[in-house]
């Protein structure tokens, strides 16, 4: 099987390209030199938090755009591969202040011979992952975590070197790396299935990675119990946390009574389990206005977990108490002969009760697309699918200045092929997918988001392509939303236009229109309603006493066209109303078609 690493040199790109997006939304980088980063979260202050690989947590205050180290525990985290520190998370009411929500937590592969960062299985000696968490306290403005505070809540070692409760990480990836809380404040922790990924690993090919092994000169156990020694069939088994979203007490990391398979015992594995059969899930998001607040009721929310694939398929499949998704008897809609072969009990069992992905997508077959026929592009043409090679889980996009074709939408991306796209979900407590629709794409190596509240805006943590360094990027909405001015008519064109933003200055304003490729040229004209601008060249007066201009619009062979419009000084923009006119050549005596857009500009 090939399987495909995270960091993996997929382009050879090695610098940072302008993402193409949406017309009228806006990318600029907001923190950059971050060294291999794998993670993301924006604190209630704006605050930006990364996580680095190799075991480093950097804090950058808002409008700056340098990190500081809050903490670093590069000694104790195995940088290799896939594996290193490759999730955190706040406490949901979190303040630096020392106190009881003072507390930031991290998901992270326990190096077995520090400082070394030597591959699995050197010296006979086998990683594992770990949860703990940090108190937070802020010195001079500047949160620092208490080295000291350290409180590990999965993956204690013990001086015989068993680790109970440790998270199986016997190969070079399939580490997982999801860590959010739910609507009741219960933690929730996705994990990988730890599994060999060269092969269809049903156990016995890390001996040394489980207590029947004792190593020859030190005398310790390796680290999983034995029972764990089924290779990615751990996924399906409650003696394991491998492959597992968990639901634990963020103070003591036991498990709870309302959990699914609670079995009277808090530390037993079996009660920390909130659903299985996942492969490898990197990101994982709570969807917006789901779940309860009260934790003795088992419902934190209703979960999209991206779980990157195998060998065939990526996947999001929504996550509920007690759901199995399958793997490693199915990855996305399809069964997996060998693990059926290895275990067909088990695989009998799965296959009878999990819950199929919300949406696959194949790495080799964009007509494959499950489920088929929803895939549009933003004017709502039908699209043929899409294939990648890296599941990304992101963020629900909400603000007024959205656009409607992506508002409310949980965007998604695909590391190995540099997309985002948003996917309209039902509203239902098992949601149903609505469309999917194309948002971005040439994004470097997008591995998290974070949203900015419901501002609309949003943060893309880019890793790139190579080992170099990574950067936070800040994407913008436009300001001003115009409507759709789809349906005009044109000769072979369908016309777009919408405002990128506007008073930056504030005398700019830039439009852009869309048409179908190789669409004829046309022109574009504006009224600044009710505003006293001398606008100067080419101009036409539509209405008595209103200022006009109009300006070319000559589209490229893809169909797009955008021109920028700087006015003499004066009052600017802003509170102004902009009324916008598509029109067609062969325009006198009369416009061929023509439709107005209205939009009241923002404050920059």
């Amino acid at each position: 099987m090939v399987q495909h690493t995270l960091w993996v040199l997929l382009l050879g790109i090695q610098s940072f390209p302008t993402p193409q997006l949406p017309p009228g939304f806006t990318a600029q980088p907001v923190l950059a030199a971050l060294e291999k980063p794998t993670a993301l979260v924006l604190d209630t202050q704006g605050g930006l938090w990364v996580a680095e690989q190799s075991g480093r947590v950097r804090w950058c205050a808002p409008g700056r755009n340098t990190g500081e180290v809050v903490l670093d525990i590069a000694d104790e985290v195995l940088e290799h591969q896939d594996l290193g520190l490759g999730a955190l998370a706040l406490h949901p009411d979190f303040a630096p202040d020392g106190g009881p929500t003072a507390w930031i937590y991290l998901l992270y592969a326990v190096d077995p011979l520090p400082p070394l960062d030597l591959p699995n299985g050197t010296d006979q000696r086998t990683s594992f992952g770990r949860l703990a968490r940090w108190r937070v306290i802020s010195e001079d403005g500047v949160p620092r975590a208490e080295p000291d505070s350290q409180q590990v809540l999965l993956g204690e070692q013990l001086p015989d070197g068993r680790a109970p409760t440790g998270l199986a990480l016997l190969h070079d990836s399939h580490q997982g790396g999801g860590l959010c809380f739910g609507s009741d404040g219960t933690l929730l922790v996705s994990t990988g299935d730890g599994a060999n990924y060269t092969t269809a690993d049903a156990g016995g090919l890390q001996p040394h990675g489980f207590d029947s092994f004792v190593h020859p000169v030190s005398g310790q156990f390796g680290p999983l119990p034995a029972d764990q020694d089924i290779g990615a069939l751990r996924a399906q088994s409650l003696l394991s946390p491998a492959g597992k979203v968990l639901r634990l007490d963020p103070d003591t990391g036991l498990g709870l009574p309302s959990n699914p398979f609670y079995d009277g015992d808090p530390g037993s594995i079996a009660s920390r389990v909130f659903a299985l059969g996942l492969h490898n899930p990197f990101r994982m998001a709570r969807l917006a206005g789901t779940g309860s607040s009260d934790p003795t009721g088992g419902d934190p929310g209703v979960l999209v977990a991206a779980d990157v694939g195998w060998s065939d398929w990526e996947e999001l499949s929504t996550v509920t108490a007690g759901v199995n998704l399958g793997w490693p008897c199915f990855e996305g809609p399809s069964a997996v002969s060998a693990f059926h072969d290895a275990a067909p009990t088990t695989c009998d069992a799965a296959g009878k009760s999990a819950r199929g992905p919300l949406v696959a997508w194949r790495r080799d077959d964009a007509g494959a697309l499950v489920p088929e026929g929803v895939h549009v592009d933003a004017q709502g043409t039908q699209q043929g699918g899409f294939v990648g090679q890296c599941a990304i889980g992101g963020v629900v996009l909400e603000g007024d200045d959205v656009p409607e074709v992506y508002r409310g939408a949980y965007l998604f991306a695909d590391y190995g092929h540099t997309w985002v796209k948003a996917l309209h979900l039902g509203a239902a407590v098992e949601p149903v997918v609505l469309s999917i629709v194309d948002f971005g794409q040439f994004f470097s190596g997008p591995v998290a988001f974070a949203a900015d509240g419901g501002s609309g805006s949003f943060y893309v943590l880019q890793r790139g392509y190579t080992d170099g360094l990574g950067e936070v990027l800040r994407v913008d909405p436009p300001v001003g939303v115009w409507q759709s001015a789809s349906g005009l008519g044109l000769p072979g064109d369908v016309l777009e236009l919408a405002a990128t933003g506007a008073a930056k200055p504030q005398n700019n304003v830039s439009f852009h229109a869309a048409g179908a490729p190789g669409g004829a040229p046309g022109f574009v004209g504006l009224s600044l309603g009710g505003a006293a601008f001398d606008l100067g060249g080419f101009s036409l007066l539509l209405d008595p006493g209103v200022p006009h201009v109009l300006v070319p619009l000559l589209f490229d062979g893809s169909g797009a066209a955008q021109w920028s419009l700087d006015l003499p000084p004066g009052p600017g923009l802003v509170g102004r109303t902009l009324w916008a006119q598509a029109f067609a050549l062969g325009m006198e005596p009369s416009i061929l078609a023509s439709q107005g857009l209205w939009a009241t500009v923002g404050a920059p």
